[in-house]
Formats: C-alpha cells, sequence, structure tokens
C-alpha cells in the first residue's frame, strides 16, 4: 500500500497515516493473504488444474483487487469458455455424424 486508503497521504513505513491517523494493520493483512492466495493460484495454474487456480484467484481478488489478480482471473475465464466451445463443437459433430 502506497498511500492511505483514507486521505491518499503518501504511506510512510508506520503502522499508522501521519496525516489522519487511520490505522494500516487491516488493509496490510488483506494484501497479504490476497498474496498468498495469488501465488497458490498460479501454482494450481502451473499444475493444471484451472478450476482450483480460478477459486483461489477469486479469493485473492475478495481481499485485495490487484490488476495482476483480475488478468489471471480473465485468463482462467477465457480459457474455460474456450474448453465448453470445443466441447460443445464436439458434441455437434458426434451428433451431425450419427444422424
Amino acid at each position: 500500500m502506497e498511500k492511505c486508503p483514507n486521505c491518499k497521504a503518501r504511506r510512510k513505513e508506520d503502522s499508522e497515516c501521519y496525516r489522519c491517523g487511520f490505522d494500516f494493520t487491516y488493509p496490510i493483512l488483506c494484501e497479504q493473504i490476497s498474496k498468498r492466495f495469488y501465488q497458490n493460484a498460479l501454482q494450481s495454474f502451473r499444475n493444471g488444474n484451472m478450476s482450483q487456480a480460478f477459486d483461489w484467484v477469486s479469493k485473492s481478488i475478495i481481499y485485495d483487487n490487484h490488476p495482476q489478480s483480475v488478468r489471471l482471473q480473465r485468463l482462467l475465464l477465457m480459457q474455460k469458455l474456450y474448453h465448453v466451445k470445443e466441447e460443445k463443437q464436439e458434441e455437434t459433430r458426434q451428433t451431425i455424424q450419427s444422424a
């Protein structure tokens, strides 16, 4: 977190904002949890488990709507839609061939 979410002052390494006194404990915790979930999503993606990767990245976005997480979620959604489209085309081909 670079800026205070409350007053937008530049954040120093303190645990609260020097300008408005906002406590950074929970926002920092949310960022850490989000990063952990994002790393789990990447690991699942590398292992080929796209469903689990989607679940992890969706949880990551709940805690911190980071652009990298959103891009990964979109990639996984597009991949899922592509596979559904392929499956439907294959079903159509089989129906035509059996008719």
